[in-house]
C-alpha cells in the first residue's frame, strides 16, 4: 500500500473515531483547549511588565528635571486612575546616593488635555510654574515612543540592594 493511502485510511479512521468514541472527543478537546489557553497565557509569562503613559509621562517630567550631571535608577512605580508613584535613586557626580518618592497627579483642562495637576517629592509640592510648563509638553511626550518596561521588583535585603541591576533612566547617562 503506498503511504498517501495509508495517510488517508488512518485519517478517516481518526474522523470516524472522532464522530462516535466519547473518549478520543475528550481527547481532542482538551489538546485543543490546552493549545488555546497556551496561546492566550503563555506570552504574559514571558513578557516584560509594561506602564501606561502616566508611568511614561511621570517618568519624563523626572527625566526633565533630574538636575546634570545626575544618575537615576527606577526602583518601584505603582500607577493609579489618576495618579502615578515612582521611587527613583538618585546619584549625583560624587557618587552620592538618595532617594526620592515623586507622585504625580493627573486632570484635564478646559479643552479636555490631560495635564499634569501637580507633583510631590517627598511629599513637597514641586514648583507649580514648572509643572505647568511641563504640561503643555504631554501631548508631545504621548507622541512619542516612550519606554514604559516597570522595574523588575524591590528587595529589602540589603545585599541584594548594594548588588541590584542599576538601569539609569536615560541611556545618555551611562555609568562608564
Amino acid at each position: 500500500m503506498k503511504p498517501a493511502a495509508q495517510i488517508k485510511k488512518k485519517s478517516e479512521g481518526f474522523l470516524q473515531a472522532l464522530k462516535t468514541d466519547r473518549q478520543t472527543q475528550i481527547i481532542v478537546g482538551a489538546v485543543t483547549t490546552a493549545i488555546i489557553l497556551g496561546f492566550i497565557f503563555l506570552p504574559g509569562f514571558f513578557e516584560v511588565p509594561k506602564g501606561t503613559w502616566r508611568y511614561g509621562v511621570c517618568k519624563a517630567f523626572i527625566e526633565r528635571n533630574l538636575q546634570y550631571p545626575s544618575t537615576g535608577d527606577i526602583l518601584v512605580a505603582v500607577e493609579g486612575a489618576d495618579s502615578s508613584t515612582i521611587y527613583v535613586s538618585k546619584r549625583n557626580a560624587f557618587g552620592d546616593e538618595t532617594l526620592q518618592l515623586y507622585e504625580c497627579g493627573y486632570g484635564r483642562n478646559e479643552q479636555g488635555r490631560v495635564i499634569l495637576k501637580q507633583v510631590l517629592v517627598n511629599d513637597d509640592p514641586f514648583d507649580p510654574s514648572v509643572v505647568e510648563a511641563f504640561s503643555k509638553t504631554i501631548p508631545f511626550v504621548m507622541s512619542t515612543k516612550m519606554d514604559l518596561e516597570l522595574p523588575q521588583g524591590f528587595s529589602l535585603e540589603i545585599t541584594k540592594f548594594k548588588d541590584r541591576d542599576t538601569r539609569p533612566l536615560d541611556g545618555v547617562y551611562g555609568y562608564e
